[in-house]
């Protein structure tokens, strides 16, 4: 595993932490391969990937992880697209989500956060996935795609998936999940943590325990996501109980806006997905790219539900269906899979280029 520093004390107040909404340079992915956990379902993985790309290709770059014994070709549907950047490093898995860099910009530079990735407190193998960023941002094609960047290595075990940002100074979180990941620090040595590493001026939260199935201990991404400085969209959960304490605890959430005031989100709740299964599926594992919304869907009735309150709830954006039925048997989905890396400049929510058609 490669060693890092501690905080990087550079780090300054004139950066900040954009919310997914806003515009971005690209979007990160590692490409199955055999190695990987996906081995006894490449194929069938591989289609939903293929998917997930081709639809991101359509408004915006798409930066692809090749390992470097893969031999076997691109889907053509992707493989020659002029947006789809590869970039041969080798890696365990393909959660890029969580071992991926977590992008903070200021005016003129994009600044990378490469924190430790400890796979989840988990027993997997996760040394080539911890090294990941230190070899991207090494490569030419990487800098050259997303424009100036530094490099912020960091010792403190945190995932992208546990951490939701508004933007404006608010990061929102799972407690349960940080606390398991941390159990000698208490919230308020969290919170400071997180003010310091993500620049941040508030850290609130709700302290659910997992879906059913769940990994990671409760990323937020599985439970609440922020569309727009103060917006949640909640996932309703199965179990009654659980639900009512989550809804209970998102209804005393206030976030900060850019008045600089606190404000109490407006709520859009997505339905339970009916399945008969111990898999945590979940719509809120949903991926905001530039102009659209992509939506893991699973064959279900409440797929429609779920694409119908987000159209309604992202007018602006096009809402694209994902099939995610391999990917919730590894017990992710589409956000799992990637990492957005936001564009340099000033806050906005979309891209000065036209929606496609």
């Amino acid at each position: 595993m490669n060693q890092r520093a501690g905080h990087d004390q550079s780090i300054g107040p004139t950066m900040r932490l954009p919310g997914e909404f806003e515009t971005q340079s690209a979007l990160l992915l590692a490409w199955p391969h055999r190695n990987t956990d996906w081995a006894s379902r490449l194929g069938e993985v591989r289609e939903e990937f293929s998917s997930l790309i081709k639809a991101t290709l359509k408004y915006q770059p798409v930066i692809l992880l090749r390992d470097p014994e893969d031999a076997d070709p691109l889907p053509e549907e992707i493989a020659n697209h002029p947006s789809l950047v590869e970039i041969p490093i080798a890696f365990d898995d393909t959660w890029c989500r969580d071992f991926g860099p977590v992008g903070l910009v200021s005016d003129a530079t994009l600044h990378l956060i490469d924190f430790e990735f400890s796979a989840w407190g988990k027993d997997y193998n996760n040394t080539k996935d911890n090294e990941v960023t230190a070899k991207l941002v090494a490569t030419p094609e990487f800098r050259s795609l997303v424009g100036p960047i530094e490099v912020h290595p960091s010792s403190f075990v945190l995932e992208g998936g546990a951490i939701e940002s508004n933007g404006q100074g608010t990061v929102l979180v799972n407690w349960h999940c940080l606390e398991t990941r941390h159990p000698n620090m208490d919230r308020s040595q969290l919170s400071s943590e997180l003010k310091s590493q993500l620049c941040a001026q508030e850290i609130i939260g709700i302290d659910i325990t997992p879906h059913a199935g769940d990994d990671t201990d409760g990323h937020i991404d599985t439970l609440v996501r922020l569309i727009d400085e103060q917006t949640l969209v909640v996932q309703a959960l199965s179990d009654e109980s659980l639900h009512q304490q989550l809804m209970a605890q998102v209804a005393l959430l206030k976030v900060l806006g850019q008045d600089g005031q606190h404000h109490r989100p407006e709520i859009v709740v997505l339905p339970a997905a009916n399945h008969a299964s111990d898999l945590p599926l979940n719509y809120v594992n949903f991926v905001l790219i530039n102009h659209a919304c992509l939506v893991p869907v699973y064959g279900l009735t409440t797929d429609e539900e779920a694409l119908a309150i987000l159209s309604e709830a992202l007018p602006d954006r096009d809402i694209v269906p994902i099939a995610s039925n391999e990917l919730i048997t590894q017990f992710g989905g589409p956000h799992c899979a990637t990492m957005h890396l936001p564009a340099i400049g000033a806050n906005t929510a979309q891209p000065a280029t036209e929606r496609p058609a």
